[in-house]
């Protein structure tokens, strides 16, 4: 073999074995940026748990809703009504402050009690087995409307009438809590005989669970403050961006055999570079060149 043709043919072969080392860097590169891909997505997944974690042990606003869920519309005012003083439950008063014709009482409101709770009169009625509590006839129509749904038509006054004429009643008080808004109930269940109170009147009405449990729900509940919010909202601003990071870095993620399939396209693109595109460039060189002879 002449020299020259030894020299052609080495070159080919260093060009052959140039594609395959090429494809090889190029496999490595693509499994380079897979481990910093799935090291990432492991990093990130690790912050998200430890975010939601965070996000999970602050406190929860238990105070509102132990408030917005059942508690204010139990809350009373207290009205003048000619010589009598009434306790009205937030839930009953629009229906207390106008008569059957639709017109408003002539009622003056009260102030709330120093402690914002009291023991007010209320009346026991035994209704056939049944033993009924109200502080106003609103709130006994009401109860016997439940429980008697055939008389939902009648008229309170009317209804109370003939209930109080028929069946016994005897005297008695319940305790009852003033009406507040929610920031001064905030300030309120701050003071211990009031909390004490309040689970003694809320018992009544729901599972509140035991007082330590109880205790231990409006504590968290007073923690929460605008620097929790602050920092709740900082989480998921923060988890929503990561979440989103996340999402796409495991777009990126390809499988073993698409890593593979790639690098046999770039080997094959480099051999069609290296030979067919090469030698036609050469073959075209080497007409012009002729022609021009």
């Amino acid at each position: 073999m002449e020299n020259k043709t030894k020299k052609i043919v080495a070159r080919e072969i260093l060009i052959f074995f140039g594609t395959v080392l090429t494809s090889l860097l190029f496999l490595a590169g693509l499994m380079l940026y897979k481990q910093y891909l799935i090291s990432d997505t492991e990093k990130k997944s690790k912050l998200i748990k430890e975010l939601k974690f965070e996000k999970n042990s602050l406190p929860s606003n238990r105070v509102n809703a132990l408030y917005e869920n059942g508690l204010k519309n139990e809350l009373f005012f207290y009205y003048k009504l000619g010589k009598d003083t009434i306790a009205v439950s937030k839930k009953h008063q629009e229906d207390f402050l106008v008569d059957e014709f639709g017109i408003l009482k002539n009622v003056r409101q009260l102030e709330n009690h120093k402690e914002y709770f009291s023991w007010f009169p209320s009346t026991t009625i035994n209704l056939e087995g049944k033993k009924i509590t109200y502080k106003n006839y609103l709130e006994l129509s009401n109860q016997i409307k439940q429980i008697y749904p055939a008389y939902e038509d009648i008229e309170a006054n009317t209804l109370v009438d003939k209930i109080r004429a028929k069946f016994v009643s005897k005297k008695d008080s319940s305790l009852v809590f003033d009406y507040v808004n929610y920031e001064e109930f905030r300030v309120l269940l701050e003071n211990k005989n009031y909390r004490d109170n309040l689970y003694q009147f809320m018992n009544k009405e729901f599972d509140m669970g035991t007082l330590a449990e109880y205790e231990k729900k409006i504590a968290e509940g007073l923690k929460y403050n605008e620097d929790v919010i602050k920092r709740s909202k900082s989480i998921n601003t923060k988890l929503t961006e990561i979440e989103q990071e996340l999402k796409n870095k495991k777009s990126r993620l390809m499988e073993k055999s698409e890593t593979f399939r790639m690098t046999f396209i770039v080997w094959l693109v480099l051999l069609g570079i290296a030979y067919p595109m090469r030698w036609t460039f050469k073959i075209l060189k080497w007409s012009v060149n002729t022609v021009r002879k």
